[in-house]
């Protein structure tokens, strides 16, 4: 009984199959694809290399220069209660708008419900000044900064004829801002503003 004889040496290796190597070539461009997806989510979230945010008290943030804080506000303290490990207040000037920010930052910051923050944050500042009353909270694009960040038409601040209060929060720092002049000829609203100040004040470290 015969039997047929099959010369292994001339069945092709699936590698070499046209199909085979179609396939290796979207897996590789697949895997190719997603680190780099991932990589730009870790630069987003500042995770690459350990790097976190901090906040900078420039001299000037735009036309404003620096001015004298209000004597009677004790803005750092505000922060610390909260929790911050570190505190900075400063107040800005240009003889049409006005800018009063302060807050902190720390790992307590960062472990508090970002709604939650501001709404204490905002509570603290009331209570400090006693008659002053606060629209409704909306919204803002925090810009490039990222986070979550609201504003909220303001009276009765007893400060630089402010009318709105701004807070922003993210991951663990934590700023509010009080605009004098806002809604005023010539002034950007108070979402304008506050993406100046976050480009101006939170770095990279």
């Amino acid at each position: 009984m015969s039997r047929d004889v099959v010369d292994l040496t001339r069945i092709p290796a699936e590698s070499n199959h046209p199909a085979s190597t179609a396939r290796a070539v979207v897996w590789a461009a697949g895997i190719g694809i997603c680190g780099v997806l991932v990589l730009v989510v870790l630069l987003s979230t500042d995770l690459v290399l350990g790097k976190r945010l901090d906040v900078v008290l420039p001299e000037a943030i735009g036309t404003m220069t620096q001015v004298p804080l209000p004597a009677d506000l004790e803005l750092r303290q505000q922060a610390l209660d909260l929790g911050a490990d570190t505190a900075y207040a400063a107040a800005y000037g240009d003889g049409t708008g006005t800018l009063v920010v302060w807050g902190g930052s720390g790992p307590a910051i960062g472990r508090a419900d970002d709604r939650g923050l501001l709404t204490g944050f905002r509570d603290a500042w009331l209570a400090q000044l006693g008659g002053a009353a606060v629209g409704a909270a909306a919204a803002v694009d925090p810009g490039q900064v990222g986070g979550l960040a609201e504003c909220a038409g303001i009276t009765g601040d007893g400060y630089g004829n402010a009318s709105a209060l701004c807070l922003w929060t993210r991951d663990e720092v934590l700023l509010a801002m009080l605009f004098g002049g806002a809604g005023s000829p010539g002034l950007p609203p108070p979402g304008e503003r506050l993406r100046e100040v976050l480009a101006a004040m939170v770095i990279v470290v």
